[in-house]
């Protein structure tokens, strides 16, 4: 199978499960399209997403058809990426513990949030590289001395692109574990969704006794796409992240009836950022069936230049580079 084909069927693998259909039609397709395991589940791995795929065969009654190498190998990696989050979990709870006696609420964002907010319908189903908290300027020195009280220390020898104005600070691990936390001012350096705002539309979640925050759904949608879109450039460097992407999905398949799409349009409309959003919904129209939000506010002139410019996207999409991330 060509990668891009192995690519759309790791996706049909990852879409959740659909009552509707009868598993038997899933088993029959699954033996006509005879894909080779190996190449699909190394793709998964490679855009860490392999807990995932493990998950929604289980779900699908599918991993019979998988090479018994290769079910003891995913089971394994779900099982360990499971206990990951959950001492990750514990960490967040436990600076949480560090961080509200000092009036500070931290506001965790990508891939903690989408823990947080139990996005994923089971704790190990997401890969985290970093746990992300955001903060106001006023409180990072604070958070930052108070980590370092309990044994978190800047990652040593790392080198970050004009340090001092960089819109994260150094990175901080503990000698106990693997985990690393980056405390944020800003989303990027030249952000175009302001922290202010986040922060101040953030939910309050509670964990045990400790308070916590994470990003409005609105929020993190927008997030999402600016986050490869734009400022990693994927859209123009013709790039997709898989577990990116499979946050986007998962969002709009929980949430899609609480998500207001007239305010992330909105939102698109006034950055002059219609494309990126386009290009976004279009790769979760082709790869995850998906319909396009409707009701989008966009421009008469943004529709016409959108529906001009449809056929260079979709060529875009079928030319993706499928890219490890970092």
């Amino acid at each position: 199978m060509r990668e891009s084909l192995i690519f759309s069927f790791l996706c049909q693998c990852l879409q959740q499960f659909d009552k509707k259909r009868h598993l038997s039609q899933q088993h029959k397709a699954i033996q006509n399209l005879k894909p080779d395991w190996y190449q699909v589940t190394s793709l998964a791995d490679t855009h860490y997403v392999l807990p995932s795929l493990y998950y929604q065969l289980q779900e699908k009654r599918l991993l019979q058809f998988l090479p018994e190498d290769i079910q003891i190998s995913i089971a394994d990696i779900y099982t360990l990426n499971r206990s990951r989050n959950d001492r990750i979990r514990r960490e967040i709870h436990r600076i949480a513990g560090l961080l509200n006696p000092a009036g500070i609420e931290p506001v965790f964002i990508k891939g903690s949030a989408a823990m947080l907010m139990d996005l994923y319908d089971e704790p190990g189903l997401r890969i985290m590289g970093d746990v992300d908290l955001l903060l106001r300027k006023n409180e990072i020195l604070t958070c930052t001395e108070l980590m370092r009280s309990v044994g978190y220390a800047p990652i040593e020898g790392l080198y970050l692109p004009d340090a001092d104005g960089h819109y994260h600070g150094f990175p901080l691990v503990h000698d106990n574990h693997s985990i690393r936390f980056e405390i944020h001012e800003r989303l990027a350096n030249d952000p175009v969704l302001e922290s202010e705002s986040i922060i101040n539309d953030s939910v309050q979640i509670q964990i045990k006794d400790r308070v916590v925050r994470i990003p409005s759904k609105e929020h993190f949608a927008i997030n999402n796409i600016l986050h490869h879109q734009v400022y990693d450039g994927g859209m123009e460097n013709e790039e997709l992240l898989l577990y990116q992407l499979l946050d986007l999905y998962t969002i709009r398949e929980k949430y899609e009836r609480q998500l207001d799409w007239k305010a992330v349009g909105a939102f698109f409309t006034d950055h002059s950022l219609q494309e990126p959003f386009c290009f976004s919904m279009d790769m979760l129209k082709k790869y995850f069936n998906q319909r396009i939000p409707g009701k989008i506010p966009f421009s008469l002139n943004c529709r016409i230049r959108y529906r001009q410019n449809r056929n260079r996207f979709q060529k875009l999409i079928q030319q993706l580079k499928f890219i490890q991330p970092e």
